[in-house]
């Protein structure tokens, strides 16, 4: 099993890699374990600042479609029945 340990700030629930990382574990299933850096410790202090992209608006209008009712409530049959 390969291990790596890097630092990280979570941003929106998402963690960054850093990038030399990227083709290494890119689409590799992975468990996560999240611990809180302590400020004591001097490689939390060093962590590089991680910059995300900004999104850009509008970049799949029209991928997704609703339909005229979406608003609605649900029908009691849709929360009472079983899968």
């Amino acid at each position: 099993m390969d291990a790596i340990e890097f630092y990280s700030c979570p941003h929106n629930g998402m963690i960054k890699l850093p990038t030399h990382l990227n083709s290494q574990w890119n689409e590799k299933p992975v468990r996560v374990i999240l611990m809180e850096a302590v400020e004591k410790n001097a490689e939390a202090s060093a962590m590089p600042a991680v910059s995300y992209p900004s999104r850009i608006a509008g970049l799949h209008r029209g991928a997704i479609q609703t339909s005229d009712d979406f608003d609605e409530p649900l029908p009691d049959d849709f929360w009472l029945s079983t899968p």
